[in-house]
């Protein structure tokens, strides 16, 4: 496993800082440090030896920067992203409960309609299912 160099240590370290005292929901948080990390990235990768003083003098101290996060300009356009996929995740979970149901309904249908006795045999990639 690779060991980290000072720059990633640091920059780990700052993104982490930030991130415990942004104060909004999850999914913009997540969305939110995604981008942000990706800039604290490049800004160290353009350092040698990178400091933390380094880093509060581009972006801020983490406690300032967390406090006018909320202030940001583009802060409504994360929000009505995390809102999109919140939803998005929404969707799926209900498609996957009506799915399973649908599957156990199934199921208990071809049991119901056979008197309980299945036997599933699978040959080839074919599924026959047949009454004993």
């Amino acid at each position: 496993m690779k060991e980290k160099n000072n720059n990633e240590k640091l920059t780990e370290r700052y993104v982490k800082e930030v991130s415990e005292r942004l104060v909004c929901s999850g999914a913009t948080k997540k969305g939110f440090l995604k981008e942000f990390k990706g800039a604290v990235d490049s800004f160290a990768a353009e350092r040698q030896d990178l400091s933390m003083e380094d880093l509060y003098g581009e972006f801020g101290k983490p406690e300032i920067f967390a406090s006018q996060f909320l202030e940001r300009e583009d802060y409504a356009a994360m929000l009505k992203k995390a809102k999109k996929r919140t939803l998005l995740w929404i969707i799926l979970t209900a498609a996957a409960v009506v799915i399973i149901g649908l599957l156990i309904a199934f199921i208990m249908y071809l049991l119901n309609t056979y008197g309980g006795e299945i036997t599933v045999t699978a040959a080839q990639d074919v599924v026959t299912i047949t009454r004993n």
